[in-house]
């Protein structure tokens, strides 16, 4: 699955692009997000892939359920900051694939709460899905260790640690 705004600097198009070359795989992209309404070539693009469903825009109160329906959460993005959907991911038990161009790649490590992967690649995105799909039966614990992983990210010890910061400047 995809949180986020549907845009082109949160990776969406190679997101799509790796999906449309995973259709002889069993496997199905979630996007859950808004999209401008003027970008009709991600519109387009979602259309023409019959193994990716958009849920539009949802509530907060409808988020656990849509988390808890996936099996993996992907951040494609080209470059992203401390992302609340890939906590929240984390959070819900679901292992991840988020690029290197994130705070993932200081906190994912990798075969054990899910990967880290270079952004703008296809490629990566294919193969981890693909990887996935060819051991499902290590992501009950990855999500586990994900979870395990977004418990040290809570709103207490952010402020805790922003607080030492302060201090220390």
């Amino acid at each position: 699955m995809f949180v986020g705004r549907v845009e082109a600097a949160k990776g969406i198009f190679y997101l799509i692009e790796a999906f449309s070359k995973l259709k002889d795989y069993d496997v199905q992209l979630t996007i859950v997000g808004g999209i401008d309404t003027k970008d009709k070539q991600i519109l387009k693009d979602i259309s023409e892939n019959n193994n990716i469903i958009y849920e539009g825009i949802k509530q907060k109160s409808e988020m656990n359920r849509v988390y808890q329906e996936a099996d993996v959460y992907i951040m494609a993005s080209l470059f992203e900051g401390f992302s609340l959907s890939l906590f929240e991911a984390m959070a819900s038990g679901i292992p991840i694939i988020a690029t290197r161009n994130s705070v993932a790649d200081g906190i994912i490590q990798n075969y054990k709460e899910g990967f880290v992967i270079d952004a703008a690649s296809t490629e990566d995105i294919k193969e981890k899905i693909i990887w996935f799909y060819e051991n499902k039966d290590k992501i009950s614990t990855m999500g586990k260790e994900a979870r395990k992983l977004s418990e040290k990210y809570t709103w207490e010890n952010y402020k805790y640690n922003l607080i030492n910061q302060i201090n220390k400047v």
